[in-house]
């Protein structure tokens, strides 16, 4: 152990040696000012440098890799660092070096690299959206009771009530959590997801004016596909993530590259590459009826005008499936995919995206990408994602699926039991309170005619199916 000399420290600290010197000369009067102690105390931690070979290849990667207009996000850092470890100190045991976010910080200090942002916008809550998502919660319960037949009072002789009574709940819920079980809800959402992750943050030197990144295609950080996910209240997953792509007619290109595709993602293709009502009817007939059987079930979904027409409706109804439509703008509140999976998994799709694309890179030597290149590594990435989420031992994200329905008051018992762990954001704990979600005269008449209820439905059929839907409107 020594002391540094003036040309290690300039170094270190990319601090001018002329500074240094200053400094040296001047140090009685600067250790003797006022509030000396206190500022140095108040000082910001210096993070000392373990593994500097490796660090100085990691900044020079990154330099490099900045230099070419590429971006750089944490799962870039990790990975290198990784790496570069292994072959910088060979003779170290494994596992010695840990990708920790002290270490992390410590580099990006040291080497002056910050996390640039643009920024967000925020999403507009509707005023009464209190009183909306109570509704949405009452809707849900009426709808979750498995056989509405109490025994007669009189004869014993089971009778359909004209009103579900909360006390009557022993007798109509042969469920442990009063109603249609987990495993029959579930929870769908569309999101875009560009071929490019260039828009928003990367890492660059700190100071720097401009922050550019090169795109593989020009424009291509513009298009986009669609990721449809289904998720479960029992958190296990019984439906394959859904890429939808843009192409008039899918046939020809199905033909010629499905066989790259990854084969734990399902593929489908519409004019504008989102969901249409022919995909999202094909995705109930095709995926939620062969699980559901003839048994009733609870489907929630969003607001999203492919979601809403009379073949979608008739569809779910012909098949006892109950559509329960998330109040208008509130789906980053009471959405389970929303609440709980969305971002995330969008995470893990992005770093493997930046993985596979620099591999495919470095191997292929790439420098234009084809719209069929950015499919292929698209459907592996979201493949990857999709196991990395679901594989054993990652019982707390099945743990997060689950409490997503519970906090947002869609699995919990209709009893109203457990309402006390209802925990949806903006809400003090105790605010909202369920409480009778037996339909009432006002609720029954309210923002629908009889001439609305025949023309959308047979006769012998419950208006609950749609009846929030029509009340919002």
């Amino acid at each position: 152990m020594r002391c540094p000399t003036l040309d290690e420290a300039s170094i270190f600290f990319k601090i001018p040696k002329s500074t240094i010197g200053q400094w040296r000369r001047t140090e009685e009067k600067i250790l003797g000012q006022v509030g000396g102690n206190s500022a140095r105390r108040d000082a910001p931690v210096t993070f000392l440098c373990q593994w500097p070979e490796m660090e100085k290849q990691l900044f020079d990667q990154f330099m490099v890799h900045r230099g070419q207009g590429r971006p750089v996000r944490d799962g870039w850092f990790r990975r290198n660092a990784k790496e570069l470890w292994r072959t910088s100190y060979p003779e170290l045991p494994e596992g010695l070096f840990v990708f920790s976010q002290g270490w992390f910080r410590g580099f990006l200090s040291r080497y002056r690299v910050v996390l640039r942002f643009v920024t967000n916008t925020a999403q507009t809550l509707p005023a009464n959206y209190k009183d909306q998502i109570l509704i949405w919660l009452r809707f849900n319960r009426r709808n979750r009771i498995l056989t509405p037949l109490v025994p007669s009072a009189v004869s014993g002789t089971p009778t359909l009530p004209p009103v579900v009574n909360p006390l009557a709940l022993h007798y109509i819920c042969n469920d442990d959590q009063g109603g249609i079980p987990e495993h029959r809800i579930c929870n769908v959402d569309e999101t875009p997801l560009p071929w490019e992750y260039l828009i928003g943050r990367t890492y660059d030197i700190q100071g720097a004016k401009t922050v550019w990144s090169k795109s593989a295609e020009s424009g291509s950080e513009k298009r986009q596909c669609t990721l449809f996910l289904c998720i479960f209240a029992d958190g296990i997953p019984r439906v394959p993530p859904i890429l939808i792509f843009t192409a008039t007619s899918g046939a020809r290109i199905r033909e010629r590259e499905s066989h790259q595709w990854d084969k734990r993602v399902h593929v489908e293709f519409s004019p504008t590459g989102w969901m249409n009502e022919t995909l999202f009817t094909k995705f109930i007939l095709n995926f939620l009826v062969p699980l559901f059987g003839k048994q009733r079930a609870l489907f929630i979904f969003d607001r999203f005008r492919a979601h809403l027409t009379p073949q979608v409706l008739q569809t779910c109804r012909d098949h006892h499936i109950t559509p329960s439509l998330i109040p208008a703008g509130t789906t980053p509140l009471t959405q389970p995919l929303d609440v709980a999976m969305n971002k995330p998994f969008k995470g893990l799709i992005k770093e493997f995206t930046e993985e596979l694309r620099e591999k495919k890179e470095e191997v292929d030597d790439i420098e234009k990408w084809s719209i069929s290149q950015h499919r292929i590594v698209t459907t592996e990435a979201v493949g990857r994602a999709w196991e990395e989420w679901h594989r054993p031992g990652s019982q707390s994200r099945q743990k997060i699926v689950i409490q997503s329905f519970r906090d947002t008051g869609i699995s919990l018992p209709v009893d109203g039991s457990h309402d006390h762990e209802l925990n949806i954001k903006g809400f003090a704990p105790g605010e909202l309170v369920v409480g009778d979600w037996a339909r009432s005269e006002e609720e029954m008449g309210y923002g629908i005619t009889e001439t609305e209820n025949a023309e959308l439905l047979p006769a012998d059929t419950s208006t609950d199916a749609v009846e929030f839907r029509l009340l919002d409107e």
